[in-house]
């Protein structure tokens, strides 16, 4: 027997149409290739020997230690 829960968003929520299944899809894509770039990025730059601090300087940090 199946679920009648296949595809939905939430107990009450009606089925994900094909469109909208495709869309969110490409959105957690899109967020995962981005979130991978930053990982590489700094994996890259560390390999360079730049240090924590630089990094998170680069990234906004803009809170110094002394």
């Amino acid at each position: 027997m199946q679920s009648s829960s296949t595809n939905k968003q939430g107990p009450n929520k009606e089925p994900m149409t094909h469109n909208e299944a495709t869309e969110q899809i490409l959105t957690l894509t899109r967020i995962q290739a981005e979130l991978q770039e930053s990982v590489q990025t700094k994996a890259q730059l560390l390999q360079a020997e730049f240090s924590e601090d630089d990094l998170d300087m680069r990234s906004g940090d803009t809170k110094r230690k002394y």
